[in-house]
């Protein structure tokens, strides 16, 4: 085939005379031959190369293109399950566009931050994956919001191990994740809370107070209904009741027993509680 001589042969014109669809061979050392469909000006509308590999090849058409372009390999590969790389994030700061979609990020170290673009302006359904063996917070873009369930959030900590995807769904950034290392805190310590892959909310806390009682503001406010709330007193020989509670918090009274008459009263002066509350 590289041995023909072949410039420019006319297969068909077009009833408006606009497109032709040639052949020609240009000058290129490995003689591959190039079908086209050009305008009479000369302009390439489509370029296909036929390699002395056997195999044909094309231009790549864009990122999330949905047109009826012809689809290369590369194309399909980038569009299907296959992750297009792996991108390594080690104690780094990182900005994330809409071009890093379909990657994998693998998460290492231990103070890594990544900022999710607008949703609003992203293409539907495309998709950033992370598997974290670090720690990692992702941030999304303060008019943004995260979903997870039925609660919004405006980011996430990853501790490992755990796996995350963030998808855009309508204008939002929708979360999916699995493993045992993710939370919605900035840490796990005497108060904080924890989002199940259900959607149920875990959360708990101490609060030192005075006097025969105070009232507890949750962490995060349940989105829908706050099933069971228990108070532990960490004084001797006192106990706790909730007196109410809303989405937000819970109110609670205090009483301490004398051992030695058996007199209980109201408590006084400073004691704390540990909580515990479950709800979605």
């Amino acid at each position: 085939m590289a041995n023909l001589n072949i410039k420019d042969i006319k297969i068909g014109i077009s009833t408006d005379n606009t497109k032709n669809f040639q052949i020609y061979q240009p000058t290129e050392p490995d003689g591959s031959i190039r079908l086209g469909s050009f305008k009479t000006d000369g302009t390439i509308l489509e370029n296909l190369k036929h390699s002395n590999d056997g195999y044909t090849y094309g231009n790549t058409p864009n990122q999330f293109d949905n047109t009826k372009k012809l689809a290369t390999t590369d194309f399909v590969q980038r569009s299907l399950g296959n992750y297009r790389g792996v991108v390594e994030i080690n104690n780094i700061l990182k900005t994330l566009t809409y071009a890093d979609a379909g990657y994998l990020f693998n998460v290492s170290g231990s103070n890594n931050i990544v900022f999710l673009p607008l949703a609003i302006n992203a293409p539907e359904g495309i998709t950033y994956s992370f598997w974290n063996s670090g720690q990692m917070n992702i941030v999304s873009d303060t008019d943004d919001i995260l979903t997870q369930g039925a609660v919004p959030t405006s980011g996430v900590t990853m501790n490992n191990p755990c796996n995350v995807t963030i998808t855009k769904a309508g204008d939002t950034w929708l979360l999916s994740i699995g493993g045992a290392g993710y939370f919605y805190d900035d840490e796990v310590s005497k108060t904080g809370f924890n989002l199940q892959p259900s959607g149920l909310i875990l959360q708990w806390g101490t609060k030192q107070y005075s006097g025969e009682g105070s009232t507890v503001t949750f962490s995060l406010t349940f989105p829908s209904y706050v099933r069971s709330v228990v108070p532990n007193a960490l004084f001797d020989n006192g106990s706790v009741s909730v007196t109410s509670w809303t989405n937000s918090g819970f109110t609670f009274s205090s009483l301490s027993t004398n051992t030695s008459t058996g007199v209980t009263n109201n408590t006084s002066g400073t004691q704390s509680i540990n909580w515990f509350a479950i709800g979605y």
